[in-house]
C-alpha cells in the first residue's frame, strides 16, 4: 500500500495575523522524517492558512466584550483592533480540495492555543465528508492532550516532538495497529483514551533538513525576498514561568552542529532563499558555538546577499559586544530583545535572568552598529502592577529601540498556570495577545489598554524625523516635522489627548471618542517620561504637563 498523508497547517481567527511568520516548519519536518524511513509515502503540506484573502467573521462570544475596546477603524498611527477575521481559506474549500486529493490520513497542525477551535471545527467538517483518520500535533495538543483528543472528530494526538513519534505510529498504522506500542501517541479504544509515555525524540543532529517541496520558492516573503525559518537548537535552557517551550520540546536543551545548519542554508540558497529566520528560543546562549556558526555563515556566504533575522527573539543575556559585531558581520540588521520588565523582584519569582544594566548596555552597543533594535515588554502580569509596567515603559523610552508591548496571556501548562489555573475552554480562546484578559485586581483592562495605545503613542513619537538633535514635545505638535497624512493624524489625536483627556479615533467618515482611555494612567505614564529617545537617536524632551 502506498500511503498518501496531507498534513495541514489551519485557518485562524483573531483581530489580526502575522503574515511573516506561517511557515510550517514543524510540518516540514515531519514530511522529511517520514520520507526518510518511508520512502514510498506520498506527503502532501496544505498551508490553508497563508496566502488566502482574510473574511470579516462575528467576535465570537468568549471576546465579546472586546467590542468596548476596539470599537472602530483608525486611520492614526494608534491604532489597535477593529474587526475580527477569519485568516485563511474558508471550511468548505478545504474539505473541497482534500476530497480531491484523497489521502489515506490527515494531520492538523494545533499550535496555538487559543485557535484550538479552528481545528476541531475543520476536523468536524472533514469527517462529515470524508472518513479518514485524523491525528492532530503541535504545541497546543502537547499542552491540553485529552481536550483535542476527546473532540469525536479526532482518532489521534501526538504529545511533544513528532518527528519520532510519527515515524512509529505509521508502521501500526500501516500493519497491526497496536497503538500502545507507540511512544507519546494518544488513541482511542471504545471511546476510551489512551496515551502511552513519551520518547525521546530523534537526536537533533539525524533530524532531516525541513521539506518545503510543495511550496514555491516564493510563497513566504520578507521585503519582496525569499524567507525560509531555520531552527538550530531546540527548548531554552532557560525554565521562565509564563513560556510554554518545554510543554512541546521538553527541557533539555539540545544544538545542532553548526556545519550541518550551513549545509542546511547552502540548500535554501540554492532554491533562491535570502533571508533566513532563525526559530530558536535562545540562539546565543552558547557563545562559543555562537561566534563559530556566524564565522562560518560569514566565510559560506561571501557574497554577504543574505540577510538573518530571528523573530522569535534573542536573548540579551547571553549576547555582548563581540556577539553583536559577528552576528552584524553574519548578515544581521534587526534585533528583537526581550526586557519584559524592569522589576527584579517579579523576575526572579518567573525564573527569569534578569539584568537591566546589561539590556542597556547591548542596546546602546547595537546601536552604535546601526542595528534596528525592537524591545517587547509584558503588560499584563497577573503579579506585575502598574507602577513597575510604567518604570518598564519608562526605560525603553529613554533607548533608541522600537517598544514592541506584549499584553500578557495564560499558556495552558505553562507554569504559571499553575498559580493562575484556566478554568475552562472559554479561558483557552482567550490566551492570546488581543483578548487582554485580566487575572489581577491589582489592575483593570482599561488601564492595560491605555498603556497598550501609549505605548503606540511613544512609537509614533520615536519614529519622527527632525531636524536638531532635541526638541520639546510641544514644538513637535505646535510644528509637526512630517505633512504625511498618518503622521499629521496622529498629532492631532495626541493634541486632542492632551488638551481634553479623551482619545479619539479616526474612521473614514466619523470621529469616534473611546470612553475606556484611562486619562489618569496616560498622565503617570508620562510623568516618567521626561524624555524620549527616538529610533535614530535623537531626544524628544517632555515639556508637556497633563
Amino acid at each position: 500500500m502506498k500511503l498518501k498523508i496531507v498534513f495541514i497547517q489551519p485557518p485562524i481567527q483573531d483581530f489580526y495575523n502575522t503574515k511573516i511568520r506561517l511557515q510550517p516548519l514543524g510540518l516540514a519536518y515531519l514530511k522529511s522524517s517520514i520520507l526518510r524511513k518511508f520512502p514510498g509515502t506520498h506527503i502532501i503540506i496544505r498551508d490553508y492558512h497563508h496566502g488566502y484573502p482574510k473574511k470579516t467573521i462575528p467576535i465570537p462570544k468568549e471576546l465579546d466584550y472586546l467590542k468596548h475596546f476596539f470599537a472602530g477603524y483608525d486611520k492614526g498611527p494608534f491604532s489597535s483592533f477593529h474587526q475580527y477575521y477569519h485568516f485563511g481559506a474558508s471550511f468548505p474549500d478545504i474539505v473541497s480540495d482534500l476530497k480531491t486529493l484523497k489521502p489515506d490520513l490527515i494531520g492538523i497542525s494545533s499550535s496555538f492555543s487559543p485557535y484550538y477551535e479552528e481545528v476541531l471545527t475543520l476536523a468536524s467538517q472533514i469527517k462529515n465528508k470524508m472518513n479518514i483518520p485524523i491525528i492532530l500535533g503541535g504545541a497546543h495538543v502537547s499542552a491540553c492532550p485529552e481536550l483535542m483528543l476527546k473532540n469525536e472528530n479526532v482518532d489521534f494526538v501526538i504529545v511533544g516532538e513528532g518527528e519520532k513519534a510519527i515515524c512509529l505510529f505509521l508502521k501500526e498504522f500501516l500493519n497491526d495497529k497496536n497503538y500502545k506500542k507507540v511512544p507519546s501517541l494518544g488513541y482511542k479504544k471504545n471511546e476510551e483514551l489512551f496515551f502511552n509515555p513519551q520518547c525521546d525524540n530523534f537526536h537533533i543532529d539525524e533530524i532531516p533538513f525541513p521539506d518545503f517541496s510543495d511550496f514555491p520558492t516564493d510563497r513566504y516573503q520578507y521585503n519582496k525576498k525569499t524567507l525560509s525559518f531555520i531552527q538550530t537548537s531546540r527548548s531554552c535552557p532557560w525554565q521562565c514561568d509564563f513560556c510554554s517551550v518545554h510543554t512541546t520540546f521538553g527541557k533539555k536543551f539540545r544544538q545542532r552542529k553548526s556545519d550541518q545548519v550551513i549545509e542546511e542554508m547552502k540548500s535554501g540558497y540554492l532554491k533562491g532563499v535570502r533571508i533566513f529566520d532563525f526559530e530558536d528560543d535562545n540562539l546565543t546562549f552558547n557563545k562559543t558555538r555562537a561566534l563559530e556558526l556566524f564565522e562560518k555563515i560569514k566565510i559560506n556566504f561571501p557574497k554577504k546577499d543574505i540577510e538573518l533575522m530571528a523573530m522569535n527573539g534573542l536573548a540579551y543575556q547571553s549576547m555582548d559586544k563581540e556577539i553583536l559585531v559577528s552576528m552584524k558581520e553574519a548578515g544581521f540588521k534587526n534585533l528583537n530583545i526581550a526586557l519584559v520588565f524592569c522589576n527584579e523582584k517579579l523576575a526572579i519569582a518567573n525564573s527569569r535572568p534578569h539584568s537591566p544594566d546589561k539590556f542597556r548596555t547591548i542596546v546602546n552597543d547595537a546601536f552604535d552598529m546601526n542595528y534596528f533594535i525592537t524591545a517587547y515588554l509584558i503588560l499584563g502580569h497577573p503579579e506585575d502592577n502598574i507602577t513597575n509596567m510604567i518604570d518598564t515603559l519608562a526605560m525603553l523610552a529613554s533607548l533608541p529601540v522600537l517598544i514592541g508591548a506584549s499584553m500578557f496571556y495564560l499558556t495552558p501548562s505553562s507554569p504559571i498556570e499553575k498559580r493562575f489555573p484556566i478554568q475552562n475552554t472559554a479561558e483557552i480562546k482567550r490566551s492570546r495577545l488581543t483578548a487582554m484578559e485580566i487575572h489581577s485586581k491589582k489592575f483593570s483592562r482599561e488601564q492595560i489598554f491605555t498603556m497598550f495605545i501609549a505605548t503606540r503613542i511613544i512609537n509614533f513619537l520615536k519614529g519622527l524625523d527632525f531636524q536638531t538633535t532635541d526638541i520639546n514635545l510641544s514644538s513637535l505638535i505646535k510644528n509637526p516635522p512630517s505633512n504625511e497624512k498618518r503622521s499629521m493624524t496622529g498629532i492631532r489625536q495626541l493634541a486632542h489627548i492632551f488638551e481634553t483627556g479623551k482619545h479619539i479615533l479616526i474612521g473614514k467618515k466619523e470621529i469616534l471618542e473611546l470612553d475606556v482611555f484611562d486619562f489618569e494612567i496616560f498622565k503617570k505614564v508620562m510623568a516618567r517620561l521626561p524624555e524620549i529617545y527616538t529610533q535614530n537617536g535623537k531626544k524628544i524632551l517632555n515639556d508637556i504637563d497633563c
